[in-house]
């Protein structure tokens, strides 16, 4: 949190990483914007632009391989990092009903 605080770049956003998807989030985001910090605004928006092509390869990869319970484990961790707890959850699930023992 000292690094936010201290507005470096990249605890920044590692901090919105963190708050991803939480009514925080928002809030925060404007709060940069505000203060004119492009540099974090593009940094973070290569970090989305990241995040979705991952996503897109992951469920690309869920057509190849249908019952591989790492593919939708992975993919319901980087859902879950773009904040969209609903699709996390359905990968989740759908990696515990290949392989009972994933917690």
């Amino acid at each position: 949190m000292l690094g936010v605080m201290e507005g470096k770049k990249d605890s920044i956003v590692s901090y919105l990483r963190h708050i991803w998807g939480t009514p925080l989030y928002d809030l925060e985001i404007n709060t940069y914007r505000e203060e004119g910090r492009k540099d974090v605004l593009a940094k973070w928006s290569k970090v989305q632009q990241a995040n979705a092509k991952k996503i897109k390869t992951m469920e690309e990869a869920t057509l190849l391989y249908p019952y591989s319970p790492e593919i939708y484990y992975n993919l319901s961790l980087l859902y879950s990092e773009n904040g969209d707890k609903g699709k996390a959850q359905e990968n989740i699930l759908k990696a515990k009903q290949i392989d009972p023992s994933i917690r």
